[in-house]
Formats: structure tokens, sequence, C-alpha cells
């Protein structure tokens, strides 16, 4: 098994988990990235960067599943370029190099921003017209269409669609980057999140999105789109969860919720970001989702939002981040 992105919080889990389920484990891990805890699990680190085709696919020699994480997140930064290398160029890379070596099949980690969120989430989402975009979503909707005309061409490609993801990991300090759900969790816990936009977030706990990948691979369909976004009946706004977040590790802090359409130009960052922010005003069907065919076909079933977010705040807790 080849797996790009393996440092970031879901990467690492799937490594972990592989691991533990018996696989063998190759990871590209760019230079100067802490591998060392991948490397005590079992995990055959090879150096180099995704945007370097050659590199890749000497990395993903001899797979016969490839797992697809490498991206550069939307809270990274709002410039084009950076996205475009990670995004587009990495899985070009990706995509490419699984093809070139043989593998059986390709899992590639998607976003909800790619698909059409006015109506209930489903595995046959589709991709809406283009409205207000980011570098973040301009560059995963060119890949997965890229993707998708791929599996038309005859390449074993299928998708898994995590949402907010959060949860203990083997690379402590990068699971709590300040772009990642888990640092919304420990600030909102610290009080340092004092107030959301209102709009309804998916929480999924990473063991569970590590599951759906591997399953995927498995058992999955090809071009097939599978949904790891929890339960449906946890999904509530920003605020809310947030505020049960506090309640659960004993903070005294709760978080306002705040109404799109009254967020300044220029101050998304204060109240969750420009892509909440942009969603929000769009609004939520209701239900969000509907991920029956994901739990059928892969026979899982996701873990309840309090325990998942107990199970974090023990982490956080024998790490000393909170």
């Amino acid at each position: 098994m080849f797996v790009t992105g393996a440092t970031g919080l879901v990467g690492a889990n799937v490594c972990r988990l592989a691991i533990e389920q018996g696989n063998d484990v190759r990871a590209l891990v760019r230079p100067g990235s802490d591998a060392e805890p991948l490397q005590e699990l079992g995990v055959n680190i090879v150096r180099g960067d995704v945007t370097d085709f050659e590199v890749v696919r000497e990395a993903a020699k001899d797979a016969e599943l490839v797992i697809h994480m490498a991206a550069l997140l939307a809270g990274a930064t709002p410039e084009l370029e950076p996205h475009f290398l990670a995004n587009w160029v990495g899985s070009q890379n990706t995509f490419d190099a699984a093809r070139a070596v043989g593998a059986r099949r390709t899992v590639w980690a998607v976003s909800p921003v790619l698909f059409d969120l006015s109506v209930t989430l489903t595995e046959e989402a589709k991709i809406p017209l283009p409205g207000i975009e980011t570098a973040y979503s301009i560059t995963k909707r060119m890949a997965y269409l890229d993707a998708l005309r791929r599996v038309d061409m005859g390449q074993d490609i299928n998708f898994v669609c995590p949402g907010g993801t959060y949860g203990p990991s083997p690379l402590v300090d990068r699971a709590m980057a300040r772009s990642s759900f888990n640092s919304h969790l420990r600030r909102a816990i610290a009080g340092e999140v004092k107030k959301w936009v209102e709009w309804n977030c998916v929480y999924s706990f990473v063991d569970d999105v590590a599951e759906v990948i591997l399953r995927a691979g498995s058992r999955g369909g090809t071009g097939k789109l599978y949904l790891a976004l929890g339960r449906e009946e946890d999904v509530s706004p920003y605020p809310v969860g947030l505020s049960r977040v506090c309640e659960l590790a004993g903070s005294t802090n709760r978080v306002e919720s705040v109404s799109p359409f009254d967020v300044p130009e220029g101050k998304e960052a204060e109240v969750g970001g420009i892509n909440m922010v942009q969603g929000a005003k769009r609004g939520s069907p209701d239900p969000f989702f509907n991920a029956a065919v994901t739990r059928k076909e892969l026979d899982i079933e996701f873990t309840p939002f309090d325990e998942g977010i107990t199970t974090t705040i023990d982490w956080f807790r024998a790490h000393g981040i909170i």
C-alpha cells in the first residue's frame, strides 16, 4: 500500500490502521517533515514531494493500492499557485504513478465543497456550476473532474468524502495545526473561540474516516463516492457543536452564533473562514446528508459525536494540549 499525505491527521491514521490490519505501508513524506512516529509504527518512509512525478512513481512501485491524501487545505493560503501545485499537480502525479506501476486501485479523499450542498448530500452527489470560488475549491474541482475522466477511460479510482475531521493522531503537532478541526476544538475549550458563523457542521471522527478509506480500497466500487461524514443525527450548527465540546471538556466557554450576513467583508477568518461564511449564506438542506449507501456497501457504523469527542479530549489531556 502506498500513501500520500501520510503526515496529515487522516493520512497518519490510515497508515496506523493499515499496519494494525497487517498491511505493508509505504508513505511519501516531504523532506524535513517529522515521520519518526510513522516509522515507529512500521511505515516505510520515502522522502520527496508529491509535485515530483518521478519521485511519486518510484515511491508507488509495486503498490497494489494507492491512497491519495496529500492536499493543501482551504485555510492554508488564499494564493492559487500553492493550491495548484498540491491539489492539481500532486493529484495528476499520483494518478499517473498509480497507473504506471499497475496499482489495482486508487482511493482519493475529496471535500464536501466540491458538491451541490443545496440538496441532501448522498453518494450520488453532483458538482454544481461554479459560484464564488477559492483557490482550494478551483483546484480540487479540476482534479476531481479529471479523476472522473480517468475512471471513464478505465482507471480504478474511487472517492471518500469526510467532513470536519477530528481525533487523535500518531503525529501530535501536525494534528494540531491551526487550520485543523482539532485546533478549533482546542481553542474553543480554551475560551479562544467566542463566536462562529451559524452553518451546519458534519463531524467526522478520524478513526471512522480511515476505516472508510481502507474499506473503499478493499471492497468499494470503481468510480464510487463514499461519505465518511459521521452520523446524520449528529449534524448541528458549528456554535452548537463547539459549545458541546466545551461542555464535555468541563470548560465554561460557550460559542456565540453569528449570522453569515452579519460578517463584514474581510472578517470571515474571525468566525470560521470564508468557505464557511459562503456556505452559511447558501444555507443547508435537511437532512444535510444521507450515507446509507456507504454504511451498507462498506458495512460500517459511525462513532457517536459525544464518544468521539470524549476520546479526543482524553488524547488532548494525555499530550498536554489542554
